[in-house]
């Protein structure tokens, strides 16, 4: 009987998204995202999606090191499973959020404030630059996390 090898599988998948995130590390993407980023949910997403990773690292070794999952072992890694998509789901909603947040940001001061006034206007549109920094980042951070767990629970 062939194996699926559904560990290895996971593990190249990890070991490419480790690669990428330390390369996003090294051009500073990630002080990007920090400093771009006035609600800090994108580093909610991210640790959602560790907390996710590892859950998904233990059902992918259970399923690669059992021949056969007996009947009590199932319905456990079933329920492991639903979590999984349940949480990159989760990414994508709190991404969505950051959306709404940035663009609360963005509209938090008055457009009438700013007439006539040069300064008035520069810190108008400052605030409306970090919110749309914080809804596109917080979109882009949610969507990839989610479809990277998504690709890591499809068994």
């Amino acid at each position: 009987m062939p194996t699926k090898n559904i560990f290895l599988k996971w593990l190249v998948l990890k070991t490419t998204t480790v690669v990428l995130m330390w390369y996003l590390n090294q051009i500073g993407g990630f002080a990007y995202i920090n400093n771009g980023d006035a609600t800090k949910i994108s580093f909610v997403i991210i640790a959602v999606f560790v907390f996710a990773s590892l859950q998904s690292s233990g059902v992918a070794r259970t399923l690669d090191s059992s021949g056969r999952l007996t009947a009590t072992k199932l319905p456990a890694l079933q329920q492991k499973i639903e979590n999984g998509w349940f949480l990159a789901g989760i990414c994508e909603k709190l991404g969505l959020t950051g959306t709404v947040c940035g663009f609360l940001i963005m509209l938090q001061k008055g457009f009438g404030s700013a007439v006539g006034s040069p300064e008035a206007m520069t810190a108008l549109l400052e605030t409306m630059g970090l919110g749309m920094a914080t809804a596109f980042i917080t979109t882009l951070v949610g969507i990839v996390c989610s479809m990277l767990l998504s690709a890591e629970y499809r068994y």
